[in-house]
C-alpha cells in the first residue's frame, strides 16, 4: 500500500505530467508486455531481485526503488535500533521496496500487510520462497486504488500479529483519512514495542495542502488521498494516546526549506 515516495520529492513539470499521463498505463496490457520484456533483459527481475515495472510503479518513480529501501533501512538501523533478532511488522509493505534490503540482515520474523493482491503474490513467490521467516499476508480492505472491493473497512481492520518488537508504515499515512489514521495507530500501540512512521505534519496552514478538515490537510478536494497532511499536535497526541511514550520527530524536506532527513516527516515511537 506503499503509495508514493516517502524520500523523494514529487515529479515537477513535464516530467511529472508525463509520469502522470503513464499510470494508466501501468495496469494496461501494454505495461504488462513491458514487464515480460523487461523480465528478458533484467537480471534483477529475473531472479526476483527487483518486481516488474507495473508493480514498482505502485510505490513511487521506479528508478529510485532500491534507493528508497536502502535509505529506510539506514533509519531502522539508526533512529529505531532495529536488531537482526527481532520481530518486524511492515504495514503498508507494497512490493517489498522495504523488505528486500531486510532480507540479508534480519533473522528474527518478518510480516509485511497490504491490500494489493499482486504486490502479495511478487513477494511471496520470490523474497517468501528465499526466506522462510518473510512471510506476507494479503489485507482484503478496501482502498480506492488497489483494493476498491475489499471486504474490510480500513476503520475496522485489526492487524493480524499480537506483539512485535518493531513496526513500520512508510508513506502509508499520507493517504489515510481521519478514521482510518486513528485506528492504525491504536492497532500500532497495540501490537508495536517501537514504530516508525512517515506523515506531512503541519503547523497551522501550509501551501503544499491548502483544504483543511478538522485535523488533515489535503493537496486535493477531489482526491484527498493523494496526498493528506496532519497536524503535528494532534498526530503526537494520538501516538501517545496509543501507548507510545516517547516519540521523536525527523523533519523532512517537503515544505520546500532545503532540509530535512528525508522528504516526507519520520516519526519514531516507543511504547512505555
Amino acid at each position: 500500500m506503499t503509495t508514493g515516495v516517502a524520500s523523494h520529492a514529487p515529479a515537477r513539470g513535464l516530467v511529472g505530467r508525463g509520469k502522470r499521463l503513464l499510470r494508466p498505463l501501468r495496469h494496461s496490457g501494454p505495461a504488462r508486455l513491458l514487464d515480460r520484456l523487461e523480465g528478458l533483459i533484467n537480471a534483477e527481475v529475473r531472479a526476483g531481485r527487483l518486481p516488474p515495472y507495473t508493480l514498482r510503479g505502485h510505490v513511487g518513480p521506479t528508478a529510485t526503488f532500491h534507493s528508497a529501501g536502502r535509505e529506510f533501512f539506514a533509519y531502522f538501523r539508526e533512529l529505531a535500533a532495529l536488531e537482526p533478532h527481532e520481530s518486524v511488522l511492515d504495514f503498508g509493505c507494497g512490493v517489498g521496496r522495504m523488505a528486500l534490503p531486510l532480507e540479508a540482515y534480519l533473522g528474527g520474523s518478518y510480516l509485511g500487510i497490504d491490500p494489493n493482491r499482486r504486490s502479495i503474490e511478487w513477494c511471496r513467490a520470490h523474497i517468501g520462497a528465499r526466506r522462510p521467516n518473510f512471510r506476507f499476508e494479503f489485507a482484503d480492505m478496501y482502498n480506492r486504488r488497489y483494493n476498491p472491493t475489499g471486504a474490510v473497512a480500513p476503520a475496522a481492520y485489526r492487524l493480524p500479529v499480537d506483539a512485535v518488537d518493531f513496526a513500520f508504515a512508510t508513506s502509508v499515512f499520507t493517504h489515510l483519512l481521519q478514521p482510518e489514521v486513528e485506528q492504525f495507530v491504536r492497532e500500532l500501540g497495540r501490537v508495536a514495542g517501537r514504530a516508525l512512521t512517515t506523515w506531512f505534519l503541519v503547523d497551522g496552514d501550509s501551501p503544499l495542502l491548502p483544504f483543511a478538515d478538522g485535523p488533515a490537510r489535503y493537496a486535493t478536494a477531489e482526491v484527498p488521498e493523494e496526498m493528506v497532511g496532519y497536524e503535528r499536535a494532534w498526530v503526537l497526541e494520538r501516538l501517545r494516546g496509543a501507548g507510545f511514550g516517547r516519540v521523536e520527530v525527523h523533519p523532512g524536506s517537503w515544505r520546500g526549506d532545503g532540509s530535512g532527513l528525508s522528504y516526507q516527516d519520520v516519526v519514531v515511537a516507543w511504547r512505555t
